[in-house]
């Protein structure tokens, strides 16, 4: 879950915040008013140049304020119960790699542009092409994101439901497999039982005719 978001010198943005909180977040405004910005702004937090240039088409100066040297977005997020903050600080040609960092329950894990987004990507589980595909939308795009089921299935972990239905398939199988040869063996015994029970009879008539031999002996 996206908690905050904080960005300097980020195209219209001077310096601004804005805060998320559970569920849906609805973000409206007059055109010009920087929507778009925003949701930029937390695609480049999250994928740095892979966003500003495979996805984005873009150059870093494109996001960064008029006038100014440097620009920075930092993204605050909590998922699995650990707190993570990215930081990406960028000027006109690429970001800096001091201020570029990822920082996991207070403690730096990943500095640098490819580290951090590499790192965050395994932390998250989320790609750019399901975030570009699925979690952006742009205006006019809901009907294209429904047909893309592949990417649905993912994001949603639906392809988990598939899974736990091949284990539990799995399990089934094992356990009548498991039955059936528990059954085949006890059969085996059933049909063993009368000759044990034959060889006990005959165990016994010896027995009492040794006792009774031995008895006699004693009495000669």
């Amino acid at each position: 879950m996206i908690k905050k978001i904080e960005i300097v010198n980020f195209k219209a943005y001077d310096k601004a915040s804005f805060r998320f909180g559970e569920g849906v977040n609805f973000i409206y405004g007059a055109n010009g008013a920087g929507k778009t910005s925003l949701m930029e702004a937390i695609s480049v937090a999250l994928f740095g140049s892979q966003w500003v240039t495979r996805w984005g088409g873009r150059r870093w100066s494109h996001f960064l304020r008029r006038g100014a040297a440097w620009g920075e977005v930092k993204l605050y997020i909590s998922h699995g119960g650990r707190e993570i903050v990215v930081v990406r600080r960028f000027g006109e040609e690429g970001t800096v790699s001091s201020g570029t960092y990822l920082a996991v329950d207070g403690g730096v894990v990943a500095r640098g542009d490819s580290d951090v987004t590499a790192t965050l990507v395994s932390k998250l589980g989320l790609r750019l092409d399901e975030y570009a595909h699925l979690l952006y939308i742009r205006q006019g795009e809901l009907r294209r994101i429904l047909q893309e089921t592949d990417y649905i299935d993912r994001i949603f972990r639906l392809d988990e439901f598939d899974k736990v239905d091949e284990v539990v398939k799995d399990v089934h199988d094992e356990f009548r497999a498991r039955r059936e040869r528990a059954g085949g063996r006890l059969e085996e015994l059933e049909k063993r039982l009368p000759v044990l029970r034959s060889r006990l009879d005959d165990l016994r008539r010896r027995l009492e005719e040794a006792e009774k031999r031995a008895a006699e002996l004693e009495e000669a």
